[in-house]
């Protein structure tokens, strides 16, 4: 019996380490991995951060814009992101992003007064 509490134990160190380990090295990454990873790992939130919209990057195969940017959450903290639209957005423009890491779940538009000073600062 002692046995087996230590091995469950030992299993959920590891796997409490990996979950705290994948979740550090996709914190800069913007990659499709990171966020596949982020979307299943349950030590990464989900919350909103801003960009101010570009063009586009690119377009994948079935021509939808692919933007790859710097994202700012309310505290002024930055992270790269990379998401797809629906279509071309207009230049200059603010966007909210539910995100959970890397992994973007949604999105719309923003005025420059629903985002913090400190998002704010970053983004422009």
């Amino acid at each position: 019996m002692k046995k087996l509490l230590i091995g469950l134990a030992t299993v959920a160190v590891l796997v409490v380490a990996g979950l705290f380990g994948a979740k550090v090295a996709t914190a800069n990454s913007s990659s499709q991995v990171a966020a596949v990873v982020d979307s299943l790992n349950p030590l990464v939130q989900e919350k909103t951060i801003y960009v101010k919209t570009t063009k586009p990057d690119s377009q994948d195969s079935y021509g939808t814009p692919v933007y790859k940017q710097t994202a700012v959450d309310a505290e002024g903290h930055t992270r790269p992101i990379e998401f797809t639209g629906m279509k071309q957005f207009k230049l200059d423009h603010y966007l909210a992003l539910k995100a959970k890491g890397a992994y973007v779940t949604g999105y719309h538009e923003v005025q420059a007064n629903d985002i913090s000073q400190a998002a704010l600062l970053k983004l422009k």
